[in-house]
């Protein structure tokens, strides 16, 4: 076997280590829950669950549930051994449906990953999504301060978000790709504030200041991300 075959089988048997289950639990009056459990020997990073609710033989409805700790700063890696709680449906009559919990994907510290390949293609291509619109943000910020203080950034963050928006389709994948770009655009919109706000010099500058510090720190949580190896789909 040569070094890059045992390499590769290495890497397999990683990968084939890893183990998610998702386990729905019974309804509890109007909201229905499933419990996801990593039985593996790495931290889960992100992951995608899809519960499809039926009432007789068709689909009501879908619902996605979505964490990745290498994007979001309220999300933590669910570590081997370790669980997490998912509300599923809140809305009343939960408990007439017939539930079928599943994951989609999973991604691993250890870049190994688990689950469809399209829906670990969506979650990584996100984690890159995010960091281009950070990046992209933070350069049309630096430059409309530059020129005309936080009310010409105000306008010009608007204008990126329009533009980012007219490009994307209805597609699966730009759909992630939008939502992550969303992310971005809301924080540094609400933090920026509108045209109308009562904000002096020393406030704007405050402003500023804060979402240059909230964007290097969102950068750096992505890259670390990004920067995890990827090893083959178990």
């Amino acid at each position: 076997m040569t070094k890059t075959a045992l390499l590769l089988f290495a890497a397999a048997l990683a990968a084939s280590a890893q183990s998610v289950s998702v386990t729905p639990a019974a309804p509890q009056g109007t909201s229905m829950s499933a419990e996801l459990t990593n039985n593996g020997p790495t931290s889960i990073t992100a992951f995608l669950v899809e519960c499809r609710m039926y009432e007789g033989p068709k689909v009501r409805r879908a619902v996605y549930k979505y964490m990745d700790a290498r994007v979001n700063f309220p999300d933590s890696p669910v570590p081997p051994g370790g669980s997490r709680n998912l509300l599923l449906s809140p809305a009343a009559g939960a408990d007439r449906y017939r539930y079928d919990v599943q994951l989609e994907a999973a991604l691993f510290a250890d870049g190994s990953s688990t689950g469809d390949p399209t829906a670990i293609a969506l979650l990584r291509d996100r984690r890159q999504r995010v960091y281009d619109a950070v990046t992209g943000y933070d350069s049309v910020l630096r430059s409309a301060w530059a020129g005309g203080g936080r009310l010409a950034a105000v306008t010009a963050v608007q204008q990126e978000h329009t533009s980012r928006q007219q490009t994307a389709t209805q597609q699966r994948l730009d759909i992630a790709r939008r939502s992550a770009e969303d992310l971005v655009a809301r924080y540094v919109s609400d933090s920026l504030g509108q045209t109308t706000d009562a904000c002096d010099d020393a406030c704007s500058q405050n402003r500023y200041s804060r979402i240059l510090s909230g964007l290097a720190a969102w950068k750096a949580l992505v890259t670390n991300g990004l920067s995890e190896a990827r090893s083959p789909v178990q």
